[in-house]
Formats: structure tokens, sequence, C-alpha cells
């Protein structure tokens, strides 16, 4: 008969395998979901600056426009592609990175007319439109993403790879536990002397042998998931603004345009502050989900685009009202500090330590207060030059 350690053995075996099969099901069906995600995000934050470059050229052509495609395409390795087409004229702006998803040759995408039409060759494709709100133009942007990437797809092969060698650890032990012990033995096997006892020192032990311990290292994996956003709030994580933030003034000055960052403090008489709550009512106030950050256990941080520092004071002013308005029991003092690039060319940590003084500033005040860092550009370019 089967030994009952080796019926257990074998039901765990069946369990572990099923798990992992789950596992890795349900982490591929997800790419699908991801990508939906992924795609809504990029399709945001490129229709913004398609629009703003064709305000301001009337065109694509521009170098500010295709070095942010650029920088896009580097902070969302999902993105295959993108098109800005007329149904009329055909493509006016492409950019490809893989290759694959054309069906022709790059030189012959100009002259496609209509909607393109990509070859979408595995299932995890996601393919989004949008019209560009710009003036007498039917133009489209069409993006392409991919979330069956080497990058997504590593963490699950590692995962389950360590699952398996465990596996496989805790199964050797077993066999060696195991087949270390001698099968009992029936009267009739057991090997007798020439007086008719059985010789116990001749004869195998009945004695079952120690269990040996066995210690196996806890191995936290942790996992590389790509992501921009914070589980806790659904916001950018706080270690991203200065990358993010030095992006987004490359882009302000390579259109010579403004740009606000503000850092936004809460104080709750009774100590709890619904943070996911208000995670979701920045993003509804501020639109641009890959602009707003966390900040500390219980503050915030946003990149107001193409405004300057009035604008962006009145921004932050509504949005304090709306939190106010939606939790109007909660007696809660807002804080605010902010400030703006006025035309300045300066770096991503000048920037935030000029909106983190204004904030330091304005908590300062019994009552909720907005301070915004105010710059004469005249002196500031003045101590420039003395600087250089």
């Amino acid at each position: 008969m089967v030994k009952t350690s080796v019926k257990i053995y074998f039901a765990v075996s069946l369990i572990f395998f099923i798990a992992l099969a789950g596992y890795i099901w349900y982490s591929i069906d997800g790419f699908k979901k991801n990508g939906d995600t992924a795609a809504a995000d990029i399709i945001n934050v490129l229709q913004k600056d398609a629009e703003v470059s064709f305000s301001l050229s009337k065109g694509f052509s521009g170098s500010g426009f295709s070095q942010h495609v650029r920088e896009i395409m580097s902070s969302y390795p999902e993105l295959s592609g993108l098109i800005i087409y007329s149904k009329l004229e055909g493509p006016v702006y492409f950019s490809i990175y893989d290759k694959k998803i054309i069906s022709s040759d790059p030189s012959e995408i100009s002259e496609w007319k209509g909607q393109p039409d990509f070859n979408l060759y595995n299932p995890f494709f996601t393919q989004r439109s949008v019209k560009l709100s710009v003036p007498s133009s039917d133009l489209f942007l069409t993006i392409v993403v991919n979330t069956f990437t080497r990058s997504s797809i590593l963490p699950v092969l590692r995962n389950s790879l360590v699952l398996a060698v465990l596996f496989l650890l805790v199964t050797g032990i077993f066999l060696s536990i195991n087949g270390s012990r001698n099968p009992s033995l029936t009267s009739n096997d057991r090997p007798y002397t020439e007086n008719g006892k059985v010789d116990k020192n001749d004869g195998p032990s009945e004695e079952i042998l120690d269990k040996q311990a066995v210690s196996v290292a806890d191995s936290k994996q942790k996992a590389d998931t790509g992501s921009l956003f914070s589980p806790k709030s659904g916001l950018v994580w706080e270690h991203l603004l200065p990358e993010r933030l030095s992006a987004e003034l490359k882009r302000a000055a390579s259109f010579d345009q403004d740009a606000c960052l503000s850092f936004i403090s809460i104080k709750s008489p009774s100590g709890f502050i619904p943070y996911r709550n208000i995670s979701e009512l920045i993003i509804e106030h501020f639109n641009y989900k890959d602009l707003a950050f966390e900040y500390g256990n219980s503050g915030f941080c946003i990149i107001i685009p193409d405004k300057d520092i009035d604008e962006g004071h009145t921004d932050v002013e509504r949005f304090k009202k709306s939190i106010l308005n939606r939790f109007p029991e909660s007696a809660f003092k807002i804080y605010a500090g902010l400030t703006s690039r006025n035309g300045r060319l300066l770096n991503e940590e000048r920037m935030i330590h000029e909106a983190k003084v204004a904030l330091a500033k304005a908590e300062k005040e019994t009552d909720s207060s907005t301070i915004a860092f105010r710059t004469d550009l005249k002196k500031y370019r003045q101590f420039i030059a003395t600087k250089v």
C-alpha cells in the first residue's frame, strides 16, 4: 500500500501546481486591464501636449513636442506607437517604437488615408483614439499600448521560478527523509540465527528516524510593477516628483510657457484625514493624474502646467473650497505654498525648495492660508548674471 505521507505529498503538490497556474493566469489576464488604464493615462498627456503644440505652431514639427514624445515613451515602455492624422490628409505626425505594429514599410505611413490600420499581433494590445480640440481641423490622435512587455512579464516569471525552486527544495527534503527509512519487514522476512531467534543486530532497525530540522530562509521579493502610482492614494509616488517636474520644466521652456508647483498640507482637529478621498478630489480638480503626487504622510503636491502664479493660486483656492464642501463638518485647516517658473530657466530642486518655503510660511498662519512665492524676474536675471 502507498504510505499516507506519500499520499499527502501528492495532494499538496497538486494544490501547489494548481495555485501556481492560477497565479500565472491571473497575472497575465491583468495585463489587458492594465493596458486600458495605461492607455487612458498616456493619451490624456499626449492630447494636452499635441493641442498646445498645434496652437503655438500650427503643427507638430517643433523639437519640444518630439522631445516630450520621447520622454513619454521612455516613461511608459508600454507605448508602442502613436499617430496624429487627418481623415482627409492622412498622417501628419507619427512615432513608432514597435515596427511590427505596422503592416507596411514605415516610409509608406505618409501614404495612409483615413484611420490607421495597425497590426495588433497579440491580444494584449490596446488601441485608443481621441479627437484633438484644435480649431478648423479634423485631427485625431491614435496610440497603441502593449502591456505584454519584458518589464511586465519578468516579475511574474521571477516569482514563479522562486516558488518552483522552494517547492523543489521541500521535495528534496521530503524524499531524503523518506528514502532513509527502510520498509518494515514481516515475520517471514526477518533473518534468523541458528537457534531460531531473531538476530536484532543483523535485522533492520524498526525505530523511526528523527525528523531533520529544516530552515528555509525567507526571501522577500519586491514587486517591480513599473507603475507610477501609489496604491495608497492613486497618486504618483513622491520620489518621482523631481524627475516628472524636470520633464515638465523642459517642456514649458521649449514652448515658452509658465508652470506652477504647489505643496498642500491638511491639519485635522481629530487627527484623521480621508487621504484617499482627497486624492480622488485632486484628480477630479486638476485633471492630470500623472502630475499629482503624494507628499509625506498626509500632504499632496501638484504640478499645474501652462498657468502663471496668479492662475495657479486661483486653482489651489478652488481646490481647497472643494475639500471643505465635500467635508463640511471636518473643521480642516488647509495650507498651501506655490511657486511658478515665471520665465526662468530654473531646475527642479530650486522650484521644489521655493514651494516648500512658501508652504512653511503658510503653516505658521492661524487659519487656512495659501502663500505664493513670487519672484522679481528682473532681479532674478541680475542675480543669475552675477553667478555666470
